[in-house]
């Protein structure tokens, strides 16, 4: 456990949007996730994957990921078979979706992403169950028409909000997309400390640039185009501070599609 915590802690010069341990123990994880908690706080946005034992039943998984409650980190339930026929250890399948959750750009969404080598799920669940799992905060392995084996949600395993909270941060792309309006505002912005002045036109270029990056990024289909970055009138600026509200929609993908069939019986000649 020492040695797990003073990586996490090793890594915290460097930016990364995803981490995970080779591990499904749970006092590692614990520390995992205490870690991210703990980074989250000091503006450090990065998701942490876990993975769930599946000697628990289904409940029980969701009762792991629903005991996080955390919308910077994600749990994968259940794992795959690959194509020889053998059974992939869970730390493969938190392998799968950290590589997912870190390669997929934030305008695209992991959700019915096939995984490569894989052939079956061993575990075969209801589609009661793959929704509990969802509203549980558990992403799962499922089996597409076509044979393949693909993510079947793209949750985090936030379940109950807090007053600072709305439901997109539920949704692992809504959430990176938040993350890297974040990190880049503040990678912009750092610029700007001791180089402009607490003035009117200091302010103004703050504003500038934060505009400049929310149609950049609207541009990149991460978030809606009415986007704001304004003062925020409720904390007036000082001789050397200022405060700014920024309002952004974040875009979400289609996820669920539910068709509504009138047929009618009607006599022909």
């Amino acid at each position: 456990a020492e040695s797990y915590t003073k990586g996490f802690y090793a890594l915290e010069p460097y930016y990364y949007n995803v981490i995970s341990v080779d591990t499904i123990e749970d006092s590692i994880q614990e520390l995992l996730a205490e870690y991210v908690n703990d980074a989250a706080r000091i503006g450090k946005f990065a998701i942490a994957v876990l993975g769930a034992d599946q000697t628990l039943s289904l409940s029980q998984r969701v009762n792991k990921a629903k005991s996080y409650n955390k919308e910077q980190i994600a749990l994968i339930g259940n794992t795959y078979t690959h194509t020889d026929g053998t059974t992939a250890d869970m730390i493969l399948s938190v392998a799968r979706l950290a590589g997912a959750v870190s390669a997929t750009p934030s305008n695209k969404s992991i959700v019915h992403r096939a995984i490569k080598n894989a052939s079956d799920i061993p575990e075969k669940f209801t589609n009661s169950q793959y929704e509990e799992a969802i509203q549980g905060g558990v992403i799962l392995f499922s089996k597409n028409s076509d044979g393949q084996i693909w993510f079947d949600s793209g949750v985090t395993t936030l379940t109950i909000l807090d007053e600072n909270q709305d439901a997109g941060w539920k949704k692992l792309k809504r959430t990176k997309v938040r993350n890297e309006l974040m990190h880049r505002l503040d990678l912009l912005l750092e610029k700007k400390v001791g180089r402009v002045n607490c003035d009117a036109d200091g302010l103004a270029d703050v504003i500038q640039t934060g505009m400049g990056l929310l149609k950049d990024m609207a541009n990149e289909n991460k978030i809606m185009g009415n986007g704001a970055f304004i003062l925020d009138s409720a904390n007036p600026a000082t001789s050397d501070s200022a405060w700014f509200l920024i309002e952004v929609d974040d875009i979400d993908t289609l996820e669920k599609i539910y068709l509504h069939y009138r047929f009618s019986n009607v006599p022909t000649a």
